[in-house]
């Protein structure tokens, strides 16, 4: 009788062991700190200087601090490492820092890590993917421990706007073991401190109690990359996660009527095909992209892929831009002009293209979809984009290395500035795809305008010239969209990054 109770008892033994060890198991994957953001891409390094993708910088804010920022509602900008800062001549702006803030490791933040930041992104030996930000800035000069100025070549009217992004690294500790360590176990002086790192697995971050601004809300933060939408969403429809990001707007309302999720959001990137017009030879002629605006059905885009969650835009320029001007009409749906200015440019028959997209490339919401919808339009127009699918990593790298010959690619950080026409189309500055002198002239002409009303002058005739040169598809911005849980008190903010430090998790 012992025996046959012993093996009745066996499967429901091993039943309530393989159980436990489920839950153990789903526990520890689930909670890997007090707060888990999910994000499409994982962090790509942990030198600011070497990353220009925003998902990496959703990270690494958390770990660095800058010298200001741009205030919450988006109209201003705020000190952080900066008590105060003032315009001394038309390219000198100095700035007081605050005394006694210590990196992670005890390093003293003074004006000389300031220095020591900027002239390293600098180095044309780095070649940092930063580099091209600060191109305007003629040098950074210790004035004493604790002032340090930036000076320009010329007057710059988004200084401020481009040494927001500027982290600053511990000298000591980044001679003390070299840059690729560097990038892999970093020192800042954030509000979080870095603990570990698994590569597309997750990152976790600890409270940093020495914090200058006082110790953030919670003792942990991880970041678990998830690049498919539907295991995003259902990681924080089950609790797994507390934020995620891109969410696709087909699933908004099913998120709206969640009991435990709700959703945040703001104004985001703009979505643009860029072109290589330097090398690849259809694409040297203005001609041939304008035909390619007229090739592409923008409208119905925006209506049937994104449901209305994004704004038509022009040109080059967002609508908080400086010199946007809303009288430009965008180029209108038309197939049969996109054949016959082809036909004239000498590609009756049209021509092939490689066209790169990445789904998870810095929120783009419905990438692929998207990516196909123009490839589809544009083969009706005899221009035969063939796709090619690539992660985030790979496609930003072959970005920088001048490899793409079309690619649906974002921008989202500073539209109240416009700092991307200057990163993104002067010769000087990334100039990757597109250098013009016409344009460089323009541009340097608005940076340079300190006078608002002057600026949104020649903005508006920069504007016109950069939609008739057409140096993209031009298409949409969309809606950034967050599933939060309703415990957790972050809200999107104007200046697209995430940063925890006063983020609470309620009962």
């Amino acid at each position: 009788m012992d025996t046959v109770m012993m093996h009745g008892r066996r499967p429901l033994l091993f039943l309530v062991l393989a159980l436990c060890l489920v839950v153990a198991h789903g526990e520890a994957l689930a909670r890997d700190a007090d707060i888990i953001i999910s994000q499409k891409a994982d962090v790509e390094t942990f030198d600011p200087a070497q990353s220009n993708n925003t998902s990496t910088h959703n990270v690494t804010i958390n770990l660095f601090d800058t010298l200001v920022r741009l205030s919450d509602d988006g109209r201003d900008f705020v000190g952080e490492l900066a008590e105060s800062w003032k315009l001394v001549d038309q390219t000198t702006w100095q700035f007081k820092l605050r005394r006694g803030v210590k990196f992670h490791n005890g390093e003293e933040l003074n004006a000389a890590a300031v220095k020591f930041t900027f002239d390293t992104t600098m180095d044309p030996e780095r070649k940092t993917r930063q580099r091209p930000t600060y191109v305007a800035f003629k040098e950074v000069r210790v004035d004493d421990p604790y002032t340090v100025s930036f000076i320009t070549h010329k007057p710059y009217a988004i200084a401020l706007t481009q040494i927001q992004y500027l982290a600053i690294v511990p000298p000591g500790y980044v001679k003390q073991v070299g840059w690729d360590e560097f990038g892999r176990k970093p020192v800042g002086s954030g509000a979080f401190k870095f603990k570990e790192w698994e590569r597309d697995v997750r990152v976790v971050l600890e409270a940093y109690d020495g914090y200058w601004k006082g110790k953030p809300k919670v003792r942990s933060i991880a970041f678990r990359p998830i690049p498919e939408d539907a295991s995003r969403i259902a990681a924080v429809q089950r609790g797994e996660v507390d934020i995620i990001d891109a969410v696709p707007y087909d699933r908004i309302k099913e998120l709206q009527g969640s009991p435990t999720v709700r959703i945040s959001q703001r104004q985001g990137e703009q979505i643009y095909v860029g072109l290589d017009t330097l090398r690849v030879e259809p694409l040297k002629k203005r001609e041939v992209r304008q035909a390619l605006n007229y090739a592409v059905n923008t409208d119905a885009l925006v209506k049937n892929l994104l449901l209305g969650y994004a704004v038509r835009l022009n040109g080059p320029m967002f609508p908080t831009t400086p010199g946007f001007d809303e009288k430009l009409p965008a180029y209108p749906y038309d197939p049969e002009r996109a054949k016959r200015m082809l036909a004239q440019a000498g590609y009756p028959g049209g021509f092939d293209v490689e066209f790169a997209i990445s789904p998870a490339f810095q929120g783009i919401a419905k990438g692929t979809e998207v990516g196909e919808a123009i490839a589809g339009q544009l083969g009706r127009v005899g221009v035969r984009a063939k796709l090619n699918v690539q992660d985030s990593a790979a496609i930003f790298s072959a970005y920088s290395a001048k490899k793409l010959q079309m690619y649906l690619f974002a921008w989202k950080s500073s539209p109240e500035a416009g700092r991307h026409i200057e990163t993104l189309l002067h010769s000087k500055t990334r100039g990757y795809y597109y250098q013009n002198p016409e344009a460089d002239k323009l541009i340097d002409a608005y940076f340079s305008a300190l006078d608002l009303k002057k600026r949104q002058e020649i903005g508006r005739e920069l504007h016109a010239f950069l939609r008739e040169d057409a140096p993209w598809i031009f298409l949409y911005q969309q809606m950034d969209l967050f599933g939060v849980r309703k415990n957790v008190t972050w809200e999107a903010k104007p200046d697209y990054l995430m940063r925890m430090r006063e983020v609470a998790v309620t009962k």
